[in-house]
C-alpha cells in the first residue's frame, strides 16, 4: 500500500480519521496524505473578484499553517511520511483526482452527523466519497479510538470494477489477520 489519503477540515471529528489513519499506516507501512480543499462561496458574477482573491489568500494561509502543525505530528509522534496536499475545488472531486492518480489508494474519513435518512451514519461529504470514490473509504466516527480490526465489512454492489476494492481490502486485512465480509443489501 502506497498511501492512505486523510481529507481534514481541521474538525476535532477529521483529527479522530487522521489519528486512526496514522495507526493504519503503521501496521500497513504506508504513508499519510492529508489533504484540505477549500470550496468557494458561489458568486453571482463571473468575473473573479478581490474579494474572491482575498479569501482564497485566507483560506491558504490558514490552511497552510494548520496542515504544517498536522505534517509536523504525523512525522514527530508516529514517524511515518506525511504529504500534505490544499486545493480550491470540490471535496469529492479533488478525492477522486488524488486516488485515481494512484497517489493514494486508500481514504480515511472522519464523520460527522448530517440531516436526512441516507446520511445519518455518515456525514454528507463522507457520503458522497463512499458513493463516488472508486477505492475502499473508511469512515470514522469522532468518538472512535484504533482498535486492532478482527472483522472488515465491505458494502458492494458486486460490480467488477470493485474487484480492485477487494484486493486492497484483502491487502488491509491480511496484517492483521482480520475477517473479510461481503455485505450486499
Amino acid at each position: 500500500m502506497k498511501s492512505i489519503l486523510v481529507p481534514t477540515d481541521f474538525s476535532s471529528n477529521a483529527n479522530v480519521a487522521i489519528e486512526y489513519a496514522c495507526e493504519l499506516a503503521k501496521s500497513l507501512g504506508a504513508g499519510i496524505i492529508i489533504l484540505n480543499v477549500h470550496t468557494p462561496a458561489p458568486n453571482q458574477y463571473d468575473v473573479a473578484s478581490v474579494l474572491i482573491k482575498e479569501e482564497l489568500e485566507r483560506a491558504k494561509s490558514f490552511a497552510g499553517q494548520k496542515l504544517d502543525e498536522i505534517s509536523t505530528m504525523i512525522k514527530q509522534s508516529h514517524q511515518l511520511s506525511c504529504k500534505t496536499v490544499f486545493k480550491v475545488g470540490g471535496i469529492i472531486d479533488t478525492i477522486e483526482e488524488i486516488t485515481e492518480s494512484g497517489e493514494a489508494d486508500f481514504v480515511v474519513m472522519g464523520t460527522r452527523k448530517a440531516s436526512g435518512v441516507d446520511k445519518i451514519l455518515f456525514g454528507s461529504n463522507t457520503s458522497k466519497a463512499i458513493e463516488k470514490v472508486k477505492c475502499p473509504v473508511l469512515a470514522i466516527p469522532t468518538d472512535s479510538t484504533f482498535h486492532v480490526p478482527k472483522r472488515i465489512v465491505y458494502a458492494t454492489d458486486f460490480n467488477n470494477s470493485e474487484l480492485n476494492h477487494i484486493e486492497k481490502l484483502v491487502a488491509i486485512a491480511r496484517p492483521f489477520n482480520a475477517e473479510l465480509m461481503m455485505v450486499h443489501i
